[in-house]
């Protein structure tokens, strides 16, 4: 089944196997009312990993009962994160849902966890965006893990994605190299990635998908802009991934979607041994809801 939108990948999970969550951190109403949330729509179990204090606060607001879960007590954010981490990669979880604590903090220990048990680091974030302004759902990366990715490094991100897209449903799907301009330039190295991703994917290099670019935000959203523009390229107007040349746009476009087009986000790190559901620590718990929704397809149904 394809997800076209938030509430089909919701009903899409209904019948999944049982998942434990490893919540780090969850200090705050909205991330216990996401909890909530997210178990009516399949058989979840929780171990939540924070400072007692801070948990039984957050827990109060949402009216959550911590007896009804596993609750272990640390003193600090930075072992809440190294716990949760932990106990996934020991088979005791099946993904992580960060609470409150720094994307840094959680950061730092999952790269860490990977590049002593690989000896790189494959990870990216990938969030999913749906807006009124757009017929379906699509993704959005790397805007929260690599700054300034080399040309190596976007094509992991792009594998990242695909994997998340495919797991979707999507047999083919479309990805948009978003730049400033459609016209290769070598004073912008972005656009000549762009134009080789292209190259790439069409040779078969990537799988089953298609790639465009260099593509510009307008020709990308609108086909009737690529028409005035003598674009030609079957990702114009249905793309289902835009994948951005750094962390700054993509993390503004995303946020830019969701604040001024009354859109709705969820945002996850994959490529790790497990997903794990990441959003701001200011994310309200529709969000943090549907990120661990998010996580939850994308751990797949094992």
């Amino acid at each position: 089944m394809v997800f076209h939108n938030f509430e089909e990948m919701a009903a899409g999970l209904a019948g999944m196997s049982p998942k434990h969550v490893v919540v780090a951190a969850p200090h705050d109403g909205h991330t216990f009312e996401a909890m909530q949330m997210a178990n009516e729509h399949g058989n979840l179990t929780f171990t939540l990993c924070g400072i007692k204090e801070k948990m039984e606060k957050g827990a109060a607001e949402a009216g959550f009962d911590l007896s009804t879960v596993e609750c272990i007590y640390v003193n600090e954010d930075a072992e809440a994160a190294s716990l949760a981490v932990a106990l996934v990669d020991e088979g005791k979880g099946d993904l992580v849902l960060k609470g409150t604590l720094s994307t840094e903090i959680l950061l730092r220990v999952i790269v860490r966890t990977e590049n002593e048990k690989f000896g790189k680091v494959g990870i990216s974030h990938v969030s999913l965006v749906e807006i009124p302004a757009y017929h379906k759902l699509f993704g959005i990366t790397d805007g929260g893990m690599t700054p300034h990715p080399t040309f190596e490094e976007k094509e992991m991100i792009l594998k990242n994605a695909l994997d998340l897209f495919h797991t979707m449903g999507y047999e083919q799907p479309i990805v948009c190299c978003m730049t400033a301009t459609e016209r290769v330039s070598h004073r912008m190295v972005e656009t000549s990635d762009a134009e080789q991703m292209t190259k790439n994917a069409a040779e078969g290099k990537y799988g089953n998908c298609i790639v465009g670019g260099p593509m510009a935000f307008d020709l990308a959203f609108s086909q009737e802009c690529a028409d005035i523009k003598g674009y030609k390229s079957p990702v114009t107007g249905n793309f289902d991934v835009i994948l951005t040349p750094d962390i700054n746009s993509g993390n503004i476009l995303t946020k830019s979607m969701v604040h001024t087009s009354n859109g709705k986000m969820a945002g996850c790190i994959l490529g790790a041994r497990m997903p794990i559901a990441l959003t701001s620590r200011g994310a309200k718990s529709e969000e943090k809801y549907l990120s661990l929704l998010m996580a939850l397809m994308a751990a797949g149904d094992k």
